[in-house]
């Protein structure tokens, strides 16, 4: 029995090394794999921090954008009412130049027509200044026939009132 004492202690010597073996074998690679999890915890963690800082850099140009979108709009909105009135207003100004351009070929005719009852009227004013002259000239002598024949009157001692 001592040898089987033997054998057994021995043999439970061999289980237990063998069991220390697998036990360190297992913390060895239980070890290896929560350090590969615990690194790949820490990569997903800093990617996930990187992440959460491109949200929130995003966030705030996506804040900024509607900013600048209602500033935009509000801009667009006070563009587009400035520019109805100045379409009115020029709508408004292209009538009264075309009102203006018809007065304006209004007066010319005017004028025109005045221009020619003028040159008229010059020539009516030169025809009768032609005629006073003419018969200015025809008083001239016929003053001059009337003395003339006062005189033959008086030479031959007649009289007449005109004279």
């Amino acid at each position: 029995m001592a040898i089987m004492k033997r054998d057994v202690n021995f043999g439970l010597f061999i289980l237990i090394i063998a069991t220390l073996i697998v036990f360190a074998g297992f913390s060895t690679y239980y070890q290896k794999s929560f350090k590969n999890i615990t690194s790949d915890y820490e990569a997903k963690l800093a990617e996930l921090n990187e992440i959460t800082t491109t949200l929130e850099t995003k966030k705030a140009e996506l804040a900024s954008t509607s900013e600048e979108r209602e500033k935009l709009s509000e801009r667009e909105a006070d563009l587009s009412q400035r520019y109805t009135t100045v379409e009115s207003l020029k709508e408004q100004l292209e009538a009264d130049k075309a009102a203006l351009e018809k007065n304006l070929e209004e007066a010319r005719t005017s004028l025109q027509q005045k221009e020619q009852e003028l040159q008229t009227a010059k020539t009516q004013l030169t025809n009768a200044v032609n005629q006073l002259n003419k018969a200015e000239n025809k008083i001239d002598d016929l003053e001059t026939d009337k003395d003339a024949i006062c005189d033959l009157l008086a030479a031959n001692g007649l009289s007449h009132n005109s004279c």
